[in-house]
């Protein structure tokens, strides 16, 4: 190693740039400030939301997978967890007398084929692929409306200078991998107009 002229404590590299991302592949080290001075919790705190990305990541990969098999073949009773209703959705839920028997979303294979349909998609009315893959991503930004009418919930997603609808039935009797089960469960998307947001039967509920 090549040692530097007149080298100094002052040209130590500055805390949290003292490693070598190429060896460790870390962008800093564990001696950064925003690390070693972190709040107490914050290393679980970075600790779930990465576990979140990785699951919504899974997800996403999972309804990839699917739509490529639905597209050469039958539906297999496929299903993947999407996500997790949020708390304030869950409470405003239990107001209108509905007491969920899980927080988690999931989405079938049948229903992904169901929403994917050519018909629809000649209709105008089908949300894309990509747009379905992307669902997971964008749950915990949606507007989330109640139907009075159906007592389901939609999600609202703006993509592509249109509006989607993600359609999210409550304790939903389904199969899940073959299994029965009471789940909330992704039902059908499609394109809707703005201004069918603002109808009677549909409440905003954040």
């Amino acid at each position: 190693m090549t040692e530097i002229p007149d080298f100094t404590k002052k040209d130590n590299p500055h805390p949290g740039l003292d490693n070598n991302p190429g060896k460790d592949g870390k962008l800093f080290s564990d001696t950064h400030p925003y690390i070693a001075n972190a709040y107490p919790g914050a290393k679980k705190a970075v600790e779930r939301l990465m576990g979140k990305l990785d699951a919504v990541r899974e997800a996403e990969e999972s309804i990839r997978g699917i739509i490529e098999q639905i597209e050469t073949g039958y539906t297999q009773g496929i299903s993947v967890i999407i996500g997790n209703l949020s708390e304030d959705v869950r409470q405003f839920l239990l107001k209108k007398g509905i007491e969920l028997q899980t927080d988690e979303v999931y989405m079938t294979d049948k229903q992904i084929q169901h929403a994917l349909r050519t018909v629809k998609q000649n209709a105008g009315k089908s949300v894309t692929a990509e747009q379905l893959v992307a669902f997971p991503s964008l749950m915990g930004k949606c507007e989330v409306y109640w139907d009075k009418q159906k007592r389901n919930i939609q999600f609202i997603t703006r993509q592509e200078n249109k509006v989607q609808k993600f359609v999210v039935e409550l304790n939903y009797r389904t199969k899940i991998w073959g299994v029965k089960k009471t789940v909330n469960a992704f039902i059908t998307a499609g394109i809707i107009e703005e201004r069918n947001l603002g109808m009677q039967n549909i409440i905003k509920i954040k």
